[in-house]
């Protein structure tokens, strides 16, 4: 620390030097490193990935050796306990090796690697045990119900019947134009220009929505010349290309403040998304059979992009593994009243309302995410493992990178405490030991009585 304004301030970093190459900032003052550490022995499980495939999940495993000396290791895979596979590696110094296990079967569950001594001695394999397993979670995705209300619309319902993991269903208006939705709830209801009198609390996907207020947004008249359409960066518009699309004719919009403009011309949003009061809301704001929409790349696109954020398959992404204190996002469906999350180690924690993130993910393991609604519950699952480089490889680093700055250390000015007690006091034993004796020699002396 700074002892005045005119002194600088000097910072000592403790590490073995498993610092991010890149993002650490120039620190002020004199930085000085002082390397911890002096074991290299050290294993990991550094991937496990699963991926879908036309015969089943496949699941990716690689094991990386850190240490200097090639190394035999028995990899072993279990699925929800289950041991399924299990060999033995011979890693050979600084490398990695990699398999793929294929044709898995096409269930939930959670896939968990194991690196173990080959001879199964109790000694443990190596100076670093957090990275000798790591988690993977397999979630099969369940049909999303999808109500498409029209009164007859070939592109979307084409378009619905072909995207996977959505089962589609229609309501058409009766003869004389009433409407009736059906009781029974859908994960995401689509509007195809019209619009009945009570909604339900759902997620709502309008197309071409009719003039006047609704409970969301005003829609305006319909205008054309439709020029200088611009799609916002956004990961709802990714891969959608507005180059060849043309529209008629779209509807006057103002975004409402709870959403965000994807698609929009010089006068005004013609897509937008986002979410209010707990219900996710897209729109469309003109008609598809105005547009050559339809018959370009970015009609599936769009709307397979729409319907993954308005309906996702799951709560949240649980193919991708979280590493330790990273933030996962969860979209609980609209039924959901209580959402309670167990972590490894079995603590719960329980999320309000209307929290929509969870941090506490400090834990290495799997942890299950359980939704309570009125009449059901259900839970889903999620992992954190240490795949990183920097924390397996334990080996002292010989420099840290701070800011542009390479930092080295300087073993005459590293900061340290030595005890020197034991010194003094065994000094303290030794002059009492010296003074005992003297004082007992004089004691022992015998003075000899004088001659007559």
């Amino acid at each position: 620390a700074a002892r005045s304004n005119q002194e600088k301030a000097t910072i000592v970093v403790v590490s073995d030097g498993g610092l991010p190459e890149k993002g650490l900032p120039a620190l002020v003052g004199d930085v000085r490193y002082v390397p911890v550490g002096e074991s290299q022995d050290n294993l990991a499980i550094s991937a496990l990935a699963l991926r879908p495939a036309q015969k089943g999940p496949q699941l990716f495993a690689e094991a990386s050796n850190y240490t200097e000396t090639d190394r035999d290791v028995l990899l072993s895979i279990y699925f929800n306990d289950e041991l399924i596979d299990a060999r033995q590696l011979s890693l050979r110094a600084k490398s990695s090796e990699s398999f793929t296990l294929d044709n898995l079967a096409n269930t939930s569950g959670i896939y968990k690697a194991r690196l173990s001594d080959p001879e199964q001695t109790n000694k443990p394999l190596d100076a670093l045990t957090l990275d000798d397993q790591a988690f993977a979670i397999y979630q099969s995705s369940n049909a999303r119900r999808v109500l498409l209300v029209s009164s007859g619309n070939l592109f979307l319902e084409q378009l619905l019947a072909s995207l996977p993991g959505i089962q589609p269903f229609r309501a058409l208006p009766a003869a004389d134009g009433t409407l009736q939705i059906p009781n029974d709830p859908f994960d995401l209801y689509i509007f195809d220009g019209i619009l009945p009198k009570e909604l339900p609390n759902a997620d709502f996907l309008f197309v071409n929505p009719p003039v006047g207020s609704n409970p969301f947004f005003e829609v305006g008249a319909s205008y054309g010349e439709i020029q200088n359409v611009q799609v916002k960066e956004d990961e709802l518009t990714r891969f959608v290309d507005w180059t060849n699309v043309h529209i008629l004719q779209a509807q006057t919009v103002q975004t409402p403040p709870w959403a965000s403009t994807l698609i929009e011309s010089d006068a005004g949003a013609l897509v937008f998304a986002g979410e209010t009061k707990g219900q996710r809301i897209a729109a469309l704001m003109f008609d598809l059979r105005q547009s050559d929409l339809p018959l370009q790349i970015a009609y599936p696109i769009l709307f397979s992009n729409l319907i993954n954020y308005l309906a996702p398959p799951s709560a949240f992404d649980a193919t991708q593994s979280l590493r330790p204190g990273e933030v996962l996002s969860i979209l609980p469906q609209t039924d959901v009243e209580k959402v309670v999350i167990a972590s490894p180690s079995n603590t719960a924690f329980t999320l309000a309302t209307n929290q929509t993130t969870f941090a506490q993910t400090h834990e290495i393991g799997f942890y299950a995410v359980n939704f309570l609604a009125k009449d059901s519950t259900r839970v889903e699952y999620f992992a954190v493992n240490l795949f990183d480089e920097n924390e397996s490889n334990i080996q002292p680093r010989d420099s840290i990178q701070v800011g542009s700055e390479a930092v080295t250390p300087t073993v005459s000015r590293q900061l340290g405490q030595r005890e020197l007690w034991t010194w003094l006091a065994a000094l303290a034993l030794l002059i009492l030991m010296i003074e005992w004796q003297a004082y007992h020699r004089r004691q022992l002396t015998v003075r000899l009585p004088a001659k007559s």
